[in-house]
């Protein structure tokens, strides 16, 4: 009888032993995982990080095409300071992005090279999870990964239905697939078309007018723009981009569309 009460007492400090070993496997692998995940925001005064080129020295503007506050902070419940009247042209000041990385998982299913701003490479291989900052149909779209910023071309990334359906040639180039956040807004056929007429003068000549068509585009990003109002004095904030939003859609858009000299310091899509 001891000695069976000596075997089952070893017994039970073998399973404890055992159980406390699985746990501490169990918790550094889950600290290995969290590791491995971005933070839940990245907060930069440097939009081009989230998709936007924006030049400062080159005192770009936008134009309001409806009433617009503008607000202390750049935060949609800090006090309003300032209101943009219709065609009223601001100077933009400065600019902040409160990037949400983990909104934009996206899955390697094909070698792929990633490449910094720098000229730093890195080759990430089919299961490898990178993270989608913002993606626009019509250029190439920036992506976090490990701490780094990279931009790549719109074609080696497959954005889910009902996104724009790539070409049988670029789908060969596919390297990665988006399983982030989506919205229904995010898409062109959502988008009420609509037109911009030159002081809103219908009678100038068509090649005047600007037709405002929805884009593809995503940006897990909010982006704020600081801007100076015409009066020279009052400076506040006004939101530029909604990262739960289609950044295109309708409803958002408070501004005017940039012209060819415009792009040339403030343009979406870096």
């Amino acid at each position: 009888m001891i000695r069976k009460k000596g075997c089952d007492c070893m017994f039970r400090k073998l399973a404890m032993l055992l159980c406390f070993g699985i746990l501490l496997s169990f918790s550094a692998v889950s600290a290995q995982a969290n590791d491995e995940l971005p933070p839940l925001v990245i907060e930069t005064d440097d939009v081009k990080y989230a998709g936007i080129m924006l030049k400062l020295d080159k005192n770009p503007t936008i134009t309001a095409r409806q009433e617009t506050a503008i607000h202390k902070e750049p935060s949609p419940n800090s006090p309003v300071v300032g209101t943009m009247q219709r065609n009223d042209k601001v100077s933009i000041i400065g600019a902040k992005a409160y990037i949400y990385p983990r909104m934009g998982k996206t899955k390697i299913i094909k070698d792929i090279t990633l490449t910094d701003e720098f000229g730093n490479e890195k080759i990430l291989k089919p299961g490898d999870i990178m993270y989608l900052i913002s993606y626009n149909m019509y250029g190439s779209y920036t992506v976090w990964y490990k701490g780094t910023f990279f931009r790549l071309e719109s074609y080696e990334i497959k954005m889910p239905a009902p996104y724009f359906a790539r070409s049988a040639y670029h789908r060969k180039e596919i390297c990665a697939e988006y399983e982030g956040y989506t919205n229904k807004q995010d898409v062109e056929a959502d988008f009420e078309m609509y037109i911009e007429y030159p002081n809103d003068n219908r009678r100038t000549p068509m090649s005047t007018w600007s037709f405002v068509e929805g884009n593809e585009f995503r940006c897990n990003s909010d982006i704020w723009l600081y801007v100076e109002l015409p009066d020279k004095v009052t400076r506040g904030w006004v939101q530029l981009l909604n990262a739960h939003l289609g950044s295109k859609t309708y409803k958002q858009i408070w501004w005017r569309q940039p012209n060819v000299d415009d792009r040339e310091s403030f343009y979406f899509g870096y």
